[in-house]
């Protein structure tokens, strides 16, 4: 990839999805963490399970997505194995119970959309699953986007080897890349906004084939009152936002995997509740088990959940990271380990070939994943599944809901994605598989 690519590279693992159906073999919290134990009625086999059980769907809001909010008259089907269908509405405390399973007949799946937001299914649920949690969260995300306004500009008192102006806002998913040292992106309508800015350029040039370099030449922030309609603002690089840094090893997974082998090591720190990219690698080597890096960023207020994320990029959007909370130390050198091979992608066998969106996807994630999903159209439907190999078709869309409409008629791209949950060191883990081609 080259450095003009990654830096408008916003990284698209749908890892929200995943944990809102759990991992493994517990239920993970929307805030990522482990709540007590309990659940169910009894705690039966696979073959009989829970008497009933309960779905209880919410979207997350408010600053930093801190908050939940139930979400009512969400649809959620349940698929059982002898191909029986029931449906049924979320109440007004975004909760639904079924209790009429057949639980002999195999593993259930379920679906689960409204109008205005994603559809999230999980196939493969057995009893024993369902008989060790409370209840089963469904994060559901929005699709309409509020109103927007466009936001334009300039860069003065930039670098005169800039050739690339990088903009990105708090209130804009999508971030603005020029090389004209000009950019445009849009805002959400009436909101407070900031804008950090990042004059670079490519080089110096990469002695091997798994290095990297690129020159940060500044970076700037702009806070601006809400917009009501278009306008033109200056980013001007003389109010300079002064970078930290760090650097680090990052140790390769031991085995012959493109993860280990083949992928090239960046850095990235990002605002998990908005677009805002705040740093990256200047500079990485990745030998025969190690990898090599420098970075930098910057800090600010507007950045309400910022991250770290430490990633193995190979090619066909193959990636394998860690990602840590907060920003990194300054000055800190770090040791990076427990990162996830790719996924083994078995159907379909060609990845460049367009397949029908009811054909089997059949996958096998590595040992140390403990869940994985499939991701379609970029994340307006996951289909999250156990880890190891998985066997999928994707469900039927719930009553209501036109898929048609949702996705578009058309080609999608589709991956695999395998995850971990927290380390020892509080990481979150994910690795995907290389892009394939699903056919509505």
């Amino acid at each position: 990839m080259q450095a003009k690519g990654w830096m408008s590279v916003r990284l698209g693992l749908l890892l929200l999805a995943l944990v809102a159906w759990g991992c493994g073999d517990e239920t993970v919290a929307p805030d990522g963490g482990t709540p007590a134990d309990g659940g169910g009625d009894t705690q039966p086999d696979a073959a009989t399970g829970p008497s009933s059980f309960t779905v209880r769907v919410f979207e997350l809001v408010g600053a930093g997505g801190q908050s939940q909010s139930l979400i009512f008259d969400a649809m959620v089907a349940l698929d059982q194995a002898d191909g029986t269908r029931l449906e049924k509405l979320t109440g007004s405390d975004g909760r639904v119970t079924f209790s009429e399973v057949d639980w002999s007949a195999g593993p259930i799946a379920l679906t689960v959309g409204k109008q205005g937001y994603g559809l999230v299914s999980s196939v493969n649920i057995d009893g024993t699953y369902l008989a060790s949690v409370d209840e089963l969260p469904v994060i559901l995300t929005a699709l309409k986007s509020p109103a927007h306004v466009a936001i334009t500009g300039t860069a003065t008192n930039t670098d005169p080897s800039a050739t690339y102006l990088t903009v990105t806002s708090n209130r804009a998913q999508v971030s603005s890349q020029r090389n004209d040292l000009s950019f445009g992106l849009s805002v959400d309508k009436g909101e407070p906004f900031t804008l950090i800015g990042l004059q670079w350029t490519e080089g110096p040039k990469p002695s091997g084939a798994r290095d990297f370099a690129e020159t940060l030449l500044g970076w700037t922030e702009l806070a601006q009152p809400a917009a009501q309609e278009s306008q033109s603002v200056t980013l001007d690089f003389a109010n300079a936002l002064a970078p930290e840094t760090h650097s680090g090893t990052i140790t390769l997974p031991a085995n012959t995997s493109l993860v280990a082998t083949a992928s090239r090591a960046f850095v990235r720190v990002s605002d998990l509740s908005s677009g805002l990219f705040l740093g990256a690698v200047t500079v990485s080597s990745c030998g025969a088990t190690s990898c090599t890096f420098e970075a930098e960023h910057v800090e600010t207020q507007a950045a309400l959940s910022p991250v770290t994320s430490y990633i193995l990029l190979v090619f066909d959007g193959i990636t394998s990271l860690v990602r840590r909370q907060g920003y990194p130390k300054a000055g800190a050198s770090v040791t990076v380990d427990g990162f996830l091979v790719e996924p083994r992608l078995i159907a379909p066998t060609n990845t460049k070939q367009a397949v029908p969106l009811r054909d089997r996807i059949s996958w096998e994630c590595g040992p140390d994943a403990e869940g994985s999903g499939l991701v379609i159209g970029g994340g307006i439907w996951t289909v999250t599944a156990r880890a190891g190999r998985n066997d999928v078709t994707v469900p039927l869309a719930p009553t209501g809901i036109d898929e048609r409409a949702l996705l578009g008629v058309g080609l999608h791209s589709a991956q695999v994605q395998c995850i971990a949950g927290n380390d020892k060191a509080g990481a979150l883990r994910a690795s995907t598989s290389r892009t394939f081609i699903l056919q509505l």
